[in-house]
């Protein structure tokens, strides 16, 4: 043991025996006029036991206040302001579960704090202001799981700290207790930890930086825009690279494009295109053309293409569509397809393909029941189209290049589907089934079977949305829920498993895309859209969960 660390050792052994012998003895009767009734005091001492509330006048020759199983359910602020001599302040099996700011305030002599067997949960970081002269604090025997960074701020004479026999948990949020520890900045006895699971019964002493991995990506509030959306997507413009973002408003009836304010900082709308009822504004970028087609649920699906001359989008072409519910654009062997699910009773989803003038009718599908969803996915090479639709199970369509259409291959076995998307981790396929009441699901793609098989359940209440997002080299789910908190799950490569991670408060939430505003910026951004008052922006940052 180092010089440091035995002079520590030295003094606190010493305080500890002051400390005790300044408790113990027996106080005889009261006598002292200022005494109150549930307490004893001698010339220096007071020993109250059952007391229902801090005593408000005590002789002002008392420099040690016990208390033996105290009945008052707090300490308030400034609960012990007018004891300015008080030198030693014990609490023993009391009762309170909860210290006020600022409780101890005014208490400038006090040098020893013991709150020890009592039922304390809970301390805030302003706990123990007030207090420059404590040397000697003893949290010991209470029911805390966790103390907060800013506890032992102001207390520059403290030495010892006893915070042994309480069900801390070493996460991240005690790591700058431990870091103290490691520093020796003041002395304490090992305690063992309750949690985590892979730390539960180490002893403090034995815990290292590298017990802690605090910094974990999160999504933070960035910018709200006033519109109700269905549904944002992205695009490249080719003459700057720069990303694009599209949102579909039906309520506004356009489709507002927006771009990064590289002098404000900030998402700016700085086009849009007419499109009453528009559940979805979805861009098809190809070599030469860009194109964005404005699914209405009234007056069919318009496409507008790009004219670079004018900066904008002018109409191209209408597709005659009843309701349409959803587009999904993807490419076969170099040619550019669209696929429109219809939603209405009597309407045709349908499959488009660019034929180098239009978009022509490639295949009709299904028209039994009403389609809600469609969701494009290749295994290796091989294309696949999964269509949602009312009343019956996902239906699996796999693509025949003889045949140049989508042949159903099975129904996928899940009841009553939302939504559903794919993608791709680490080589292995994957699909995101949204149930609204029950359970939401992710499959993973069994290549010796040719089908999904579950892979993790996620439990859904007023769920429209499960929906996989890459920010960088992190891959996450977002379960976008009507009735409860937006729930973020982040890969965890070590569990194979998507790990909660971050709840979100949003209303109604319909669609998340993460966009990079330019390539060459490390800033990325989550868009919401929601069908309530506002459409969500969160920045993408990297959080220090100890701080």
């Amino acid at each position: 043991m180092d010089t440091r660390s035995t002079a520590h050792v030295c003094l606190a052994a010493s305080l500890l025996t002051v400390a005790c012998l300044l408790v113990a003895g027996t106080a005889v009767p009261a006598s002292h006029p200022d005494c109150p009734e549930s307490c004893n005091c001698t010339v220096d001492k007071a020993l109250c036991v059952n007391t229902l509330t801090v005593p408000r006048k005590i002789p002002t020759e008392v420099t040690s206040l016990t208390f033996i199983e105290a009945e008052f359910h707090k300490l308030a602020t400034s609960s012990f302001s007018h004891l300015r001599t008080v030198y030693l302040l014990f609490f023993k099996s009391c009762t309170f579960q909860k210290i006020e700011d600022g409780a101890f305030d005014g208490m400038t002599s006090l040098r020893y704090l013991f709150i020890e067997l009592s039922e304390i949960k809970y301390l805030s970081e302003r706990a123990f202001t007030g207090l420059p002269s404590l040397m000697y604090l003893s949290l010991a025997y209470n029911d805390l799981s966790g103390l907060p960074v800013g506890l032992l701020n102001g207390l520059g004479s403290l030495i010892y700290l006893d915070v042994s026999h309480n069900p801390l948990v070493c996460d991240c949020r005690l790591k700058w207790l431990v870091d103290k520890l490691l520093s020796e900045e003041y002395f304490s006895p090992p305690f063992k930890c309750a949690g985590p699971a892979e730390l539960q019964d180490r002893l403090s002493s034995k815990l290292t930086q590298d017990d802690f991995d605090c910094i974990k990506p999160e999504f933070h509030a960035f910018q709200s825009m006033d519109a109700v959306s269905m549904r944002v997507d992205i695009y490249k413009k080719k003459t700057t690279n720069e990303r694009n973002i599209v949102v579909a408003e039906p309520e506004a009836g356009v489709c507002s494009i927006l771009t990064w304010d590289h002098v404000e900082f900030t998402f700016k709308v700085y086009n849009n295109i007419t499109a009453p009822s528009v559940v979805a504004c979805t861009p098809v970028q190809m070599e030469t053309d860009l194109f964005i087609l404005a699914a209405q649920l009234y007056g069919g699906t318009r496409v507008f293409q790009f004219d670079s001359t004018r900066d904008n989008f002018v109409l191209f072409q209408t597709i005659d569509t009843v309701k349409p519910s959803d587009v999904e654009t993807f490419s076969i062997d170099g040619t550019y397809y669209v696929a429109i699910a219809d939603g209405a009773k009597g309407g045709t989803s349908a499959v488009y393909s660019w034929d180098g003038n239009q978009f022509t009718l490639v295949q009709e599908l299904a028209n039994l029941y009403r389609e809600a969803d469609f969701e494009f996915f290749q295994v290796d090479t091989q294309p696949y189209l999964i269509m949602l639709s009312s009343g019956r199970h996902p239906a699996l369509y796999k693509w025949s290049r003889g045949d140049r259409q989508f042949i159903f291959e099975a129904d996928i076995p899940f009841e009553e589907p939302v939504a559903a998307h794919s993608f791709v981790l680490d080589d292995d396929v994957y699909l995101c089934l949204t149930q609204f009441i029950g359970e939401s699901k992710l499959l993973r793609w069994n290549t010796s079977t040719s089908g999904f098989q579950e892979y993790q359940v996620f439990k859904s209440r007023g769920a429209m949305v499960l929906q996989p997002l890459q920010v960088k080299e992190e891959y996450y789910l977002v379960l976008g829920s009507d009735y409860v908190l937006t729930e973020v799950y982040r890969w965890s490569p070590e569990d194979t498993k998507f790990i909660k991670s971050q709840d979100i408060e949003l209303k109604t939430p319909r669609d998340f895309k993460v966009v990079t505003v330019t390539p060459e910026k490390e800033d990325s951004f989550l868009f919401v859209a929601s069908f309530s008052e506002q459409t969500e922006i969160f920045r993408h940052v990297l959080v220090d969960l100890s701080q």
